[in-house]
Order: C-alpha cells, then structure tokens, then sequence
C-alpha cells in the first residue's frame, strides 16, 4: 500500500468550554495509526484510530503540535495550530480558596454564568455528591470530603456551562502530620538490694525523632531535676544505696508537636543480706540455759553453741577479705 500523505492542512478554531470535534485526514493505504508530539489543550485528545480531534478545551490560547499518520509502508507528519477563544464566562474564588486537609469548610466559587453546568478539577469530573451548589447555579462549593482526597499542591477548577466554561485556581495545603507523643509502657516501679542496680525503661510513640530526660525526685523538696546524659529509653541506677530509698524516676518524652511524661516508678532499697557493719569494740554476752543462737555484735559473729548444761563460745573475726579463726578462742 501507499505511505500516508496527510491532507489536512488547517484546523478550526476553538471555544474554551465548548465541546470540539474535526477530523484529520490523510491518503495512503489503511489502516492508518495517529499519534502527535507538542502540547494539546487540556480536554482534548487525539484517536489514535481514527484522526479524530476532540474534546471541550479548558485553556485558552494558541496550540502548536506535530501529526504523524503511519502505515505499514511508511509515515507522513505535518505542524498543525489549533487556536482556543477565551470564554465569556469567569469563576471567582472565594476567600477560603486556601484549604488545609484536614479541614471542615469546602471552597466556594462564583461562576458568571447561569443554569445547567458540570463542574471540574483537574480537567476530572467532579461527581454531584462531592459539590454543593446555589439554585441558579451561581456559586458552587466543593465539600471537604472530596478536598481531602486531593493532594497538596495547585488545582484548577471549571465551571462548564453550555455554551461554554470559566475556570479558576485553588492550593491545597498539605496537613502537618506530626503527631504529639503518647506512652504505650510506664516504667515499672523496682525493689532492689543495696549496692546492685535498678532499671526503669519506658515506651512512647508518635513523630519521630522522639527525645526522652529521665528525672528523679528524691523527696527532698526540690521536685523533679534532670538526670545528666539520661536521655534513652532506658536509665540504669548504678549501686544503689540506702539513701535512695523512695525515690522516684519519670521519663519526659518530646517532639515537635509536644510532649508528654510518664508515670513516677518509685525505687525501694532492701538491706543487703549478711550486711554486718565493720566496728572494733566488742561487748561480752552472757547466755544461759539450753537455748543455741547466733547473736550479730558490731564487728564479731559470735556463734552460742548449748551443749548439755555448758556453753561454749566461737568468735570469728570478719577481715576486710575473709573470716579467720583463732583457735584460742574456744572457751567455756
């Protein structure tokens, strides 16, 4: 078959919000493919199939574009310009034409024309239930629930009218998605011995990055303070001691959008077992009867051992690393 040879060599103009239709045409053997590099006005397109030129522009102004016709013996392409008249009608934003997602008010438009009109955004359109409008179909509102579905950026909305359209643009505002913390796990309350360790951990969601400050109350009158370097979710007390007993630790968690503390776990300190306080004063103790104890004196274990009518007393030293025992010490 012949290589196409397209014939069209001018195009109507256009109305921007009026329905176009033309058709391209062109010689050679069938079928013939259709396709075209440049920029077209939105709302139209080019069949592929067909050379059909169609749709309802939404922009005015001049529009150039290469066609290309091609067959299975060769191709033909030609520059074509397709101009759009502007409409006499205009769409007027409203003062909210700002929206942020999230939000409960729609924006409201003001359209100069008057009945039956189908409304768009994006060149999309815009189902009924997703809009409100006044009865002479003056004004119209796109409702929040179809706002939120949109993304952050520029849209542009059109009013199409029967005889033609307006179109105006809005912004919608991406929604801060940042998330306050909450704790998910407290910190539980610990008891421990004397001269181990404690430790108080917590949980916390929301945006991160989430920075954790441990703090202590030590039942002074000072409140809470800072705990240094206590900043991961996690805070060991190291050796505890006596003097901590009842102290309580809490962690506060923040983010950019604000922050939260947790519960106060209290740390109790039990007396560490066999704990015999070092002195080098001794005291006799007398015993009598049957009775067999062990009696601890400030510095010395001293072991009563009743045997029958007599008693018998063993003294072991304690030394700073071990016990010794002196074997003179039996005495009854």
């Amino acid at each position: 078959p012949a290589a196409p040879a397209i014939t069209t060599t001018t195009l109507a103009a256009a109305t921007m919000g009026k329905e176009y239709r033309q058709q391209i045409t062109a010689t050679g053997g069938t079928p013939i493919t259709w396709s075209y590099s440049g920029t077209l006005p939105d709302g139209m397109t080019l069949a592929a199939n067909t050379g059909i030129l169609s749709g309802t522009p939404t922009q005015e102004g001049s529009f150039r574009f290469a066609v290309k016709a091609t067959n299975s013996t060769g191709f033909s392409t030609r520059q074509m310009t397709l101009v759009v008249a502007g409409s006499e009608y205009t769409v007027t934003k409203g003062a909210n034409s700002e929206w942020t997602q999230g939000g409960d008010k729609g924006i409201e438009f003001s359209g100069s024309g008057k009945g039956t009109f189908t409304v768009k955004v994006d060149g999309a359109a815009v189902a009924a239930g997703k809009y409100t409008a006044s009865a002479d179909g003056s004004t119209v509102t796109l409702k929040p629930e179809y706002l939120d579905t949109l993304a952050a950026g520029s849209h542009t909305v059109t009013l199409v009218y029967g005889d033609g359209s307006a179109k105006a643009k809005f912004t919608i505002k991406a929604k801060d998605k940042t998330v306050a913390p909450t704790v998910s796990s407290q910190p539980a309350s610990a008891s421990v011995n004397a001269d181990s360790s404690a430790t108080f951990t917590v949980t916390a969601s929301g945006t991160t990055p989430l920075l954790c400050q441990w703090q202590v109350d030590k039942n002074d009158g000072s409140g809470w303070t800072d705990i240094s370097g206590a900043v991961n979710a996690s805070y060991t007390v190291e050796k505890v001691t006596a003097e901590q007993n009842g102290w309580k630790y809490r962690c506060v968690i923040k983010n950019a959008a604000g922050s939260v503390e947790s519960n106060a776990a209290t740390l109790t300190v039990k007396e560490a077992i066999g704990d015999v306080k070092k002195n080098d004063d001794t005291k006799d103790t007398a015993a009598s009867g049957g009775l067999g104890r062990i009696l601890l004196i400030t510095g010395i274990i001293v072991a009563v051992l009743a045997l029958g009518a007599g008693l018998y007393f063993y003294f072991r030293r304690r030394s700073a690393s071990r016990y010794t025992e002196d074997d003179t010490a039996w005495r009854k």
